[in-house]
């Protein structure tokens, strides 16, 4: 069960996180190990969601050249899950009947699972401006939508950094809404950083939407 979280909660973590501004920018010339992001996430998780996550009983793919940053789920959680958590300590819109609306590629309702994508604050350079049907086509693996908020929560928690702002939007070809759209993830920086959901049309691409790869 997930304790009652509140943002002095969250905050108080956040300071006490070893893992700074300068660890990140230093982190993408120097790759973290993967025993080192196991004990991150595994730290994570029982300051935040006040979970004891068993690490080593969750299968962690073998890192690949580029992919450094690990994205662990835990089961149960699913998106309505994760968005309850990130309303109650960073704020924004609180949506509702998500469990329903959105099915993803990949999902921790059974069982908890890990992933690796590229350490970046925006989406990956090499698929900006794409639309999903090309991604789709050539069988390119999109972060999903849990991946992607989970991830929101996890960086500002290590690194007192959000994803996603300015003009960037972080489209999650891994989930579908309804059956027809695909989400749109972002930061609003003149709301406090508010998260915000956009739905795209399978063959609609634009030039600051783009995919965060993944490795599993």
């Amino acid at each position: 069960m997930i304790r009652k979280i509140t943002q002095e909660m969250f905050m108080m973590a956040s300071k006490l996180a070893k893992k700074s501004k300068r660890r990140y920018l230093l982190s993408k010339e120097q790759p973290f190990l993967v025993e080192d992001e196991k004990v991150s996430w595994k730290k994570f998780y029982k300051e935040i969601f006040g979970i004891n996550v068993n690490i080593n009983n969750i299968n962690i793919p073998e890192i690949k050249k580029g992919f450094y940053q690990l994205i662990v789920l835990e089961k149960g959680m699913t998106p309505a899950t994760i968005n309850d958590v990130y309303v109650k300590i960073l704020g924004g819109i609180d949506y509702q009947g998500l469990d329903a609306a959105i099915k993803s590629d990949r999902d921790a309702y059974d069982d908890s699972y890990a992933v690796w994508v590229r350490k970046s604050r925006k989406p990956d350079d090499k698929w900006m401006g794409l639309t999903t049907e090309f991604i789709k086509k050539r069988n390119i693996k999109g972060i999903t939508f849990e991946e992607r908020m989970i991830l929101e929560i996890y960086f500002f928690w290590r690194y007192k950094l959000h994803l996603d702002t300015s003009r960037y939007i972080t489209l999650c070809t891994g989930s579908i809404i309804k059956n027809r759209y695909f989400p749109g993830f972002y930061c609003f920086i003149d709301l406090d950083y508010d998260v915000r959901i956009n739905q795209y049309e399978y063959d609609e691409g634009k030039d600051h939407l783009g995919i965060r790869e993944v490795h599993f």
